[in-house]
């Protein structure tokens, strides 16, 4: 169980690792000795001073010992061996005490960015070092171990502790390393699943944000154009009872003859007692005066 969790968290570390924190096995060419050694003995030291107070925490007056070349894991977990690298690696000291390390990757002549740690333990394991044992680099976890020569391996940095808590036999290591490569190919597959889903999600909400803007935006505009509507028909029609030729009694409707009169001229009154009337239609009407009853005279008076 502890050593499954271990796997776990160390494939964690490998999965966000830098991708060029470390490269490919390879050998060190004549030349590119020559190189780092001439790197370690002229400019190391002053790289190690521009970082002491950032690294080492201190303005010591630092210096730098002997350089390490350093080897590198490769082959799988029936055949975990180790070979040849491009790094170097020695420890940072001020006076007789250790600070930490420094190291370089030299490759075709040229060397790299330092890289710094300010592991105590690291340092006095390459300050310390015996021809029994080997500095190793391991691509996978970018970690840094020691491997002695009866087989086992140790580590010496934080990210070679969180695959190695303690010492193992080369065979167990490689095991371990065997299921960290697994646990990091699935994490990688799981962290891409999740972001292709969150990027789905994303996507959902966009469109259905867009549509909800596009319905509401409509609806908006069919409730001003219906009310520009209304008001026009409003403005075009003539208010109940008050048009002309209206009846005068009080009621909103006109009454025929009103109309009439109201769109008549009339003429004057003929000999026999007539008036005619001619409407603006055309029409003439011959209007006779009401005659008197029997026993009233034309001026109503009796006879």
């Amino acid at each position: 169980m502890k050593r499954t969790l271990q796997a776990a968290i160390a494939a964690a570390a490998i999965a966000t690792a830098p991708a060029t924190a470390f490269g490919a096995p390879a050998f060190a060419t004549d030349s590119d000795s020559s190189t780092a050694t001439s790197w370690f003995s002229r400019s190391a030291e002053d790289a190690a001073r521009s970082k002491a107070g950032d690294t080492f925490g201190s303005r010591y007056d630092v210096k730098v010992g002997e350089p390490t070349h350093a080897s590198v894991f490769a082959g799988d977990k029936d055949d975990l061996r180790v070979t040849g690298s491009e790094y170097w690696a020695a420890p940072v000291k001020s006076g007789d005490k250790v600070l930490g390390t420094i190291a370089v990757k030299v490759t075709d002549g040229k060397v790299g960015t330092p890289i710094f740690t300010a592991e105590e333990a690291f340092g006095k394991e390459l300050a310390n070092r015996t021809p029994n044992t080997t500095v190793v680099v391991d691509p996978l976890t970018q970690g840094w171990f020691l491997l002695t020569q009866d087989g086992h391996v140790r580590p010496l940095d934080p990210r070679a502790r969180k695959v190695v808590a303690g010492q193992l036999t080369l065979r167990e290591f490689a095991s371990v390393r065997d299921s960290l490569r697994d646990a990091a190919s699935g994490h990688s597959s799981s962290a891409a699943k999740k972001a292709a889903r969150r990027q789905g999600d994303s996507t959902v909400l966009k469109i259905v944000v867009a549509g909800l803007i596009l319905l509401f935006g409509a609806l908006g505009a069919a409730v001003w154009i219906r009310r520009a509507v209304v008001k026009r028909r409003a403005g075009a029609s003539e208010p109940v009872g008050e048009g002309r030729g209206a009846d005068r009694s009080g009621g909103g409707r006109p009454s025929r003859e009103g109309l009439r009169a109201a769109t008549s001229s009339r003429s004057g009154q003929s000999n026999d007692g007539s008036r005619t009337i001619r409407f603006d239609t055309g029409e003439i009407v011959r209007v006779y005066e009401m005659p008197p009853s029997r026993g009233e005279g034309r001026d109503g008076e009796e006879r």
